[in-house]
């Protein structure tokens, strides 16, 4: 009964990945396989919502009733579906799905994982067939050339293991948005206009010369910790994809070990001892000038055995167009080497910081929240001027708020005069900007506050961009957002620099490395 709704749901490919599960190694270290010769009458069915319960229940036939909670789904044939969803933030799904995946070679029959779901994000982690996890759909009986051949190619790869077997298939494909840099779109193309551009794109053929086009003129990315398996796994991934070309800083037998040890692809990849650099005499000779006399040759030349300065002094040279780095070291010590060598660009006196938080189709960005700790009128209208510019380059229209405790004046105090006097600065430097403050937090979301603290205001009660008075407050602000609110936080996005260095959480993982690469690059 199992192997037969199995069957049927994988091959009708209703993108994100259905996988079987296929038992895991056995403690005797045979093939879990074995361990199924009882197909039970419970599929499991594992998710991170019930969006693919709803779509199955209105395709196939043999649905015959579903609990109240959504939890079970009784089929015509005795079957039950048992669905088992667990949230997707905070690798919750993953690491639930892991567990489960983990004791299906002990499970009866009634209680494996059958079913489950993975993004394309992390779905090779489970097709890889070294990891026995999904197995073959014509093990199933299904064949994949017949019922799969007018799938795109890509959906295909996305389900097969590293030989070509399919695990695998794609149930949800959405509709397509191109969002492009008009600055390099005219670069590559001679031409930004949006018409002419998707021109570019028109079919599959097209696309693959204007990828072709784009590869051409690829941007490159340094990775400072070369070392780290969440770069390599995000390295893996940039460069198995071709969006940007990748140096990893470090030894390179240590370099390459590490990503053996941990299963990823770099061959791709440029790797650059900086102790073993051929072109070190001439970094030293540029890093002298640029720091005027400030560091001896033989200070420079310690300075540049560190990663975070060589790298820095690989983008101020242009042997890479951006750097992404902090893993392991402090945002001080990605700022410091920016500061000195790439410096802040005609017009801005500091570095500062916004994270752009998404959920969903919404986009909102707050700044400042990791850089400066208590900026003062100047430094925050610097702040409120280039979080505008960073929202604008992920599609956000700014509404600027400049949030205090105080609305108008309501309140007073030190905060609130520095919060008031910082968008009277703001109003004249960038008289364009629809920007207000200071204003409370519900007054700058709420239109129902809006309305009676703050009427006549094009900000309040539609803010998206938000400045905080100080690091304590943004800091706060913006994980409330990402815990409570389940907003993804991307960032923090450096602003005020020449060239695009940009600082990761200690605490990140490769998903978070790969999407703040993607962003760095953007921004070169």
């Amino acid at each position: 009964m199992k192997r037969r709704f199995l069957s049927l749901v994988l091959a009708s490919a209703m993108s994100v990945t259905m996988l079987a599960g296929c038992g895991n190694k056995a403690n005797d270290g045979t093939s879990g396989k074995s361990a199924q010769t009882e197909e039970g009458k419970i599929i499991n069915i594992y998710s991170w919502n019930d969006e693919f319960r709803q779509r199955l229940e209105a395709v196939y036939p043999q649905v015959e009733s579903t609990s109240k909670d959504g939890t079970v789904t009784k089929l015509k044939d005795g079957c039950e579906i048992h669905w088992i969803i667990n949230p997707n933030q905070d690798g919750v799904y993953q690491q639930k799905l892991d567990e489960a995946l983990g004791r299906q070679a002990d499970a009866s029959a009634d209680d494996k994982v059958d079913i489950f779901l993975s993004e394309t994000d992390y779905v090779f982690k489970y097709t890889d067939k070294d990891a026995d996890v999904a197995m073959p759909l014509k093990d199933l009986g299904i064949d994949t050339d017949k019922e799969f051949k007018d799938q795109y190619d890509f959906t295909k790869t996305t389900a097969s293991d590293s030989d070509g077997v399919m695990r695998g298939s794609t149930w949800q494909c959405c509709p397509g948005l191109l969002v492009y840099r008009r600055d390099i779109a005219k670069k590559v193309f001679g031409t930004d206009d949006p018409e002419k551009i998707g021109e570019k794109v028109k079919d599959w053929d097209t696309l693959k010369k204007s990828a072709e086009q784009l590869k051409a003129n690829a941007r490159t990315i340094v990775f400072t910790e070369g070392t780290d398996a969440r770069i390599l796994e995000a390295a893996d991934k940039l460069t198995t994809e071709g969006i940007l070309g990748v140096i990893l800083l470090g030894k390179a037998d240590e370099v390459k070990s590490a990503a053996k040890e941990a299963g990823f692809n770099i061959e791709k990849c440029q790797i650059i001892d900086p102790e073993q650099y051929a072109e070190i005499d001439a970094m030293v000779d540029e890093m002298v000038t640029l720091r005027k006399g400030k560091m001896t040759p033989e200070q420079v030349r310690e300075a540049l055995s560190k990663s975070n300065y060589f790298g820095t002094m690989l983008v101020k040279m242009g042997k890479a167009d951006c750097l992404l780095g902090g893993a392991t070291y402090s945002t001080a010590d990605t700022v410091r080497p920016a500061l000195q060598l790439i410096k802040t660009k005609p017009g801005n006196k500091i570095v500062s910081s916004c994270f752009i938080m998404v959920k969903g189709d919404k986009k909102l960005a707050m700044g400042d929240c990791a850089i400066n700790i208590a900026p003062n009128e100047d430094e925050l209208a610097e702040i409120a001027i280039e979080t505008a510019k960073t929202a604008k380059i992920f599609g956000i229209d700014p509404k600027v708020a400049m949030l205090s405790y105080s609305t108008y004046g309501s309140g007073k105090g030190e905060m609130v005069t520095l919060m008031a006097n910082a968008t009277k600065k703001v109003k004249e430097m960038a008289p364009d900007l629809d920007i207000d403050g200071e204003l409370q937090f519900d007054a700058a979301v709420a239109p129902e506050v809006a309305k009676v603290k703050c009427a006549g205001s094009t900000v309040a009660g539609q803010a998206n961009t938000f400045i905080f008075p100080e690091i304590s407050a943004g800091n706060i602000g913006y994980k409330i957002a990402a815990r409570l609110g389940e907003y993804e936080a991307i960032g923090p996005v450096l602003q005020g620099l020449n060239a695009p260095i940009n600082d990761l959480s200690r605490g990140c993982n490769a998903q978070e490395v790969y999407k703040m690469a993607l962003v760095t690059a953007a921004l070169s």
